[in-house]
This record gives structure tokens, C-alpha cells and sequence, in this order.
């Protein structure tokens, strides 16, 4: 047996979703509400800072869909802004949280290998969310080195 899917429309002009998972016999139906409001928002910036992913967020009780987030991230402006600034503090609680694995390899709660592991993941997330100031950084005596070749070059062909 197939999903069930059903959206229907309320008469406080918000959708509620209700979905069988996997189809199961005895499965019971789980309703997620749709529609859009401001404390939902703010419950889900707060999730987003404090490190859980949006497959994580929708899996929450009384939380709406994945795709549901995204959608209001395109429809609403004040929500996206909220959701960019989340985001942005995620990435400097991650920063923080590489302070708290070096204590805890320091204290001998953790292998130094286990240590290493995390914190390079720390830095590979924090590098694609603000890659101008934690990606990897292109050395400036390359840029430069270039940048005089070019002009060398450029005097080449000048003179011929």
C-alpha cells in the first residue's frame, strides 16, 4: 500500500497535512500543521542555532515538513531573514563547540584521532556556510605571483 497523503484547508485560512507512513496496517496518521506562523518560525531558528539539520527540525513533534520550511523560506521574507541569521549563529556556535572537543581530548574523554575527526568536520561545515572567513583561503603570494606574470606577459607582447 502507497503513502497517504491529504492537505486540506482550514477555515483560519491554514492547511493541515496529514501522512501515513509507509502504509502500514495500524499505522497511525500523523498531522502536521501547514500553515505559517510567527512562534513556529522562531522555534525553528532556535533548533537551527543550536546545530540540528531541517530533516531533523521536521521530525519534531508539531513541527511542519522539510519542504514546508523551504517553502515559507521562499515565500516569506521575514522568515528568511530570521533563517539567514540562525544560520550565521549556527556556524559561530560550531566554531565554539571545536573549543569543547580540545577540552574533552585534553580531560581523556575522547582519542585524539576521534578528536581530530571532529573538529575536521567542524571546519569543513563552518567552511561551506561562511566560506569568506573559515573556507580555505588562497594564498596571497600565489594571487600575486600571477597577477606579475600576467603583467610580464603583457610587457612581452607589448614590445614585440
Amino acid at each position: 500500500m502507497a503513502p497517504y497523503y491529504e492537505f486540506s484547508l482550514r477555515a483560519d485560512n491554514t492547511s493541515v497535512q496529514t501522512v501515513d507512513i509507509g502504509g502500514r496496517p495500524g499505522t497511525k496518521l500523523v498531522r502536521r500543521p501547514y500553515g505559517y506562523t510567527p512562534d513556529k518560525a522562531t522555534r525553528i531558528c532556535v533548533y537551527i542555532v543550536e546545530g540540528l539539520s531541517l530533516r531533523a527540525i521536521a521530525k519534531k513533534p508539531g513541527m511542519p515538513t522539510k519542504a514546508t520550511i523551504l517553502h515559507w523560506l521562499a515565500d516569506n521574507e521575514s522568515f528568511r531573514i530570521q533563517y539567514e541569521r540562525a544560520t550565521k549563529m549556527r556556524t559561530l556556535a560550531r566554531v565554539e563547540q571545536v573549543d569543547q572537543v580540545v577540552q574533552d581530548m585534553v580531560d581523556g574523554k575522547i582519542d585524539w584521532r576521534v578528536a581530530r575527526v571532529e573538529i575536521d568536520a567542524i571546519k569543513w561545515q563552518c567552511g561551506r556556510e561562511k566560506p569568506k572567513r573559515y573556507g580555505d583561503q588562497v594564498p596571497r603570494v600565489a594571487q600575486t605571483a600571477v597577477t606579475f606574470v600576467k603583467q610580464l606577459v603583457g610587457v612581452a607582447e607589448d614590445d614585440l
